[in-house]
């Protein structure tokens, strides 16, 4: 059960990054 939990927090972490990063270029693209 815990290696389920833990797959879900590495998903949701990865998640966050791409997120955050795709943000940041529509960000800076929207300055330009």
């Amino acid at each position: 059960m815990s290696e389920l939990i833990n797959e879900k927090k590495k998903f949701d972490e990865t998640w966050e990054k791409e997120a955050l990063k795709a943000n940041r270029t529509i960000w800076l693209n929207s300055r330009q």
